[in-house]
This record gives C-alpha cells, sequence and structure tokens, in this order.
C-alpha cells in the first residue's frame, strides 16, 4: 500500500497545529494571508457582469475555493483576451491568477482551509445542530397547534350549522338569506293587525264575563290591549315597520 495514501488520524482542533509542526505551513501565514486579503479587496472593485460571480461576492468570506471558482468564470468572459500562446491578457485574470498562485505558495490555502474547517467544527456547525432542534420542537408544537386549531375549527363549523337551520337559512351568503327571511315582514304586521281586530272584540267580552262574575272590572290581558290599541292605532300608518326594516338590513350590512 502507498505511504500517502495511508490516512493520518488527526484531531480537528488540532489540525492547524499539525501542519504547521509539519513544516507544511509557515508560522507567519497569517500575515502572508493579509497580503492575499488585500490584493482580494483591490480585485473585486473591478468585476464583469456575471451571475455566477455576483454570488460567489453575495455576504461571503472569499476564501482560496472562491477564488478558484472566479478564476473559473473568468476563463469565459476573458476569452478576447486570450493570445495564440494561451495567455490571458485581461488585467482581471492576471490578478486572480495571482492570488491564487500566492494561496498556493507554502500551502496557505491548506492554514486557511483548516482553520475554516476548526471554526466550522467547533461552533458552526454545533450552533446548527441546536437551531435544528430548536426549529424540529417549534415544528411539533405548530402540529399539536393544527390539531387543535381543527378540532375547534370542526366544532364552530358544526355550531354554525345548527344556528342557521334554527334560523332556515343555508349559510352560504347570510346577508342575502336573511334579508330574504324579513322582507315578508309587512304583509305579517298588516295580516296580524287585521286579525288583532277580531281578538279585540273576544277581549272585551271576556273582559265583560271577568266583571259579571266577580262584581268589580278587573284589568286583565294588559299586555295583549297594549298591543293591539298600538297596532291597530298604527295600521294605516306603516312607518314604525319601515323604520323597522331599514334597521334590519343596516344591521345585516354589517355581517
Amino acid at each position: 500500500m502507498n505511504e500517502q495514501s495511508i490516512p493520518i488520524d488527526i484531531h480537528s482542533n488540532k489540525l492547524l497545529d499539525w501542519l504547521i509542526s509539519r513544516r507544511h505551513v509557515k508560522k507567519e501565514w497569517q500575515t502572508d494571508i493579509l497580503l492575499i486579503r488585500e490584493k482580494i479587496n483591490n480585485a473585486i472593485q473591478d468585476m464583469p457582469a456575471h451571475e455566477g460571480i455576483v454570488k460567489l461576492l453575495s455576504g461571503q468570506h472569499i476564501n482560496y475555493f472562491h477564488c478558484l471558482k472566479i478564476v473559473e468564470i473568468l476563463k469565459e468572459t476573458e476569452v478576447d483576451t486570450k493570445n495564440v500562446f494561451g495567455h490571458y491578457g485581461s488585467k482581471r485574470m492576471k490578478d486572480w491568477q495571482d492570488i491564487v498562485s500566492c494561496y498556493q505558495k507554502d500551502n496557505l490555502y491548506l492554514a486557511e482551509v483548516s482553520k475554516i474547517l476548526v471554526r466550522s467544527v467547533s461552533y458552526e456547525i454545533p450552533s446548527l445542530r441546536k437551531q435544528i432542534t430548536k426549529l424540529e420542537q417549534t415544528l411539533v408544537e405548530c402540529e399539536k397547534k393544527i390539531k387543535d386549531y381543527s378540532k375547534n375549527e370542526a366544532t364552530s363549523s358544526k355550531e354554525f350549522q345548527i344556528l342557521c337551520e334554527q334560523l332556515g337559512i343555508t349559510g352560504r351568503n347570510i346577508r342575502t338569506e336573511l334579508l330574504e327571511l324579513v322582507k315578508d315582514l309587512p304583509s305579517i304586521y298588516e295580516m296580524s293587525s287585521k286579525e288583532l281586530k277580531d281578538v279585540e272584540t273576544a277581549i272585551d267580552i271576556y273582559d265583560a264575563f271577568n266583571e259579571y262574575l266577580s262584581g268589580n272590572k278587573i284589568d286583565i290581558l294588559k299586555i295583549l290591549k297594549f298591543v293591539i290599541k298600538k297596532v291597530i292605532q298604527q295600521h294605516m300608518n306603516m312607518y314604525m315597520v319601515k323604520s323597522l326594516l331599514k334597521f334590519c338590513h343596516l344591521k345585516l350590512k354589517h355581517l
């Protein structure tokens, strides 16, 4: 088995120290990285209008792998500047190729990648796990609320149907259906006032009969007498009925 293919067990938190101790990376790598960051900031100022580059530069900390992708995109956008020897005359391409070369020199990209890996393992991954746990808990609570709300919806729907049956409507268009119920009120009132005239005669006879039996005049059927008096007085004037209907219409408009 090739020695280079033998896996090495290295703790993630000690990966960068291991690279430095094995001299794969210089101890002063951070100083060189700052120089590369400065070159990246300068190169970003002059970039072609390309969707892939916009995505790479939007809100991200540009690392070595982003630079490789930018170089691949520039091979398409700067193809017109390529000479017969295969070299690019574009300053953009030269700047980013120089950045990639600086990364590869003394394995600086390994140091940066190991730092990103350590940060991800130590902080970002645990944070994501906490977020996942919290979101799963929220999901369970939402599912429970959905069940509760579904039960309340079914109960309310059943009560609504019962009320509609009591009112004699379907409940599909409440305002129109209720207006249909009250449209016959004028004729009902008119018919009731006519029939009450006959009731008045019966009340007078009943009143005289009670007075004859008791020997005293007793005021009976007060409410019925009051209704008859008021209805007959206003039989020729339906203002009260129209006002009542108007009030009902105004109320139903707000349903």
